[in-house]
């Protein structure tokens, strides 16, 4: 009986490991190979729209609401404030569906907190522009056409500010073709400030590109 009681056990320890190994697997699934870093160089496909726009994002009002544009493309910033006081938190979200077929990367995997909006990941110079599919899309499969940007705050979020520059990419379809770019931007360690410094576009199909390079 004590035999058969073993036999259970390793038994169970082996379809435990089993399942976590085939969990590990379909994350890795998730993952992009297509990420790496080097100095920046000038691109000569690389354009860039310097327009250091200045946002006071801290709103008196629950909400702000604005756009601003490079390249004819448009991207609406929002701000939402909640709650009162110094304990108050907000985030701030850039949507795309101004400008027809243009898309935020979304990062499929990682959440921050138990919120339910779409993490919009920000990078540092240098990164190559991820190309990889479930980058673009969410779970469901669809383009994104927004994304939030979180301020730290007492709850310990994954907020950009404070961080200095930032980039966060973006893409535009043509046919069944692509044209990456990247918005370059700085909010402030108090969240109250936010700069969109640049916004740089590549109109060579297909082609990516690194953050940084103009």
């Amino acid at each position: 009986m004590r035999q058969i009681f073993y036999k259970s056990v390793v038994l169970a320890a082996c379809l435990t490991l089993l399942s976590i190994s085939s969990c590990k697997k379909d994350d890795d699934a998730k993952i992009s190979n297509n990420i790496s870093k080097r100095t920046p160089v000038d691109d000569p496909d690389v354009e860039v729209q310097n327009i250091n726009f200045n946002i006071n994002t801290n709103i008196s009002s629950s909400y702000l609401d604005t756009v601003f544009t490079a390249f004819d493309l448009d991207f609406d910033l929002s701000i939402y404030k909640y709650g009162s006081g110094p304990s108050y938190n907000k985030y701030i979200s850039i949507y795309t569906y101004f400008t027809s077929d243009l898309f935020l990367q979304n990062e499929v995997v990682f959440r921050v907190g138990q919120r339910s909006d779409y993490f919009l990941p920000s990078f540092i110079e240098g990164y190559k522009i991820d190309t990889y599919k479930y980058a673009w899309v969410n779970l469901d499969e669809y383009d994104n056409i927004y994304g939030s940007m979180y301020v730290k705050n007492d709850y310990g979020s994954f907020g950009i500010n404070g961080f200095g520059d930032r980039f966060i990419p973006f893409r535009k379809k043509t046919g069944s073709s692509y044209q990456y770019g990247y918005l370059k931007l700085n909010l402030s360690a108090d969240a109250d400030n936010l700069i969109i410094k640049s916004i740089a576009y590549c109109a060579v199909p297909d082609k990516t590109i690194y953050f940084g390079d103009y």
